[in-house]
């Protein structure tokens, strides 16, 4: 039997996988950004390591997803919630305390709400015996179509440039 032959299937355990790296590294982008924007936390400060902490367990609840049961997937995507919730509540706490721009906790704030919507979408949106979600950002290609068409036009006026100089 070759690969091709499981047709159908193949097509769709490569949709579960691109899911679940999109689901993961959208997540260790989070974290990322928790962890550059508590550096500028005073180390004292009690707020720095909670967040960090938080950013950890979600993380963690994240990638055990991959391999949960369907009851146990509910139970971490409430988990993912509340870390989730956490995190935004400390990052506006954090602002008003003069530790972050309300700009910044704006832009992570959204980046966890998607994350969350996401992880939202594929808990009511089964498409196959409960393993395989679809969701509709999985089709959204905007941003790709942005950055190709940017590379072209960076392209171009490369090419111009060199053009002009010969």
């Amino acid at each position: 039997i070759h690969l091709l032959d499981f047709g159908f299937f193949y097509e769709y355990y490569i949709i579960v996988n691109y899911l679940v790296l999109h689901v993961l590294k959208k997540t260790e982008k989070i974290i990322a950004a928790v962890y550059l924007i508590t550096n500028l936390f005073p180390k004292e400060d009690g707020i720095k390591w909670t967040l960090r902490e938080k950013s950890i367990s979600l993380l963690s609840s994240v990638m055990s997803l991959k391999i949960a049961s369907r009851v146990e997937q509910e139970h971490l995507l409430l988990e993912v919630s509340k870390f989730s919730q956490e995190i935004m509540s400390l990052f506006t706490i954090s602002s008003s305390a003069g530790h972050i721009s309300g700009m910044n906790v704006s832009i992570i704030n959204q980046e966890i709400l998607g994350l969350m919507v996401v992880l939202e979408e594929r808990k009511n949106n089964p498409l196959v015996g409960g393993d395989i979600f679809l969701t509709s950002q999985f089709f959204n290609i905007d941003d790709e179509v942005k950055n190709f068409k940017h590379t072209l036009e960076q392209d171009s006026v490369r090419k111009n440039s060199q053009e002009l100089y010969k």
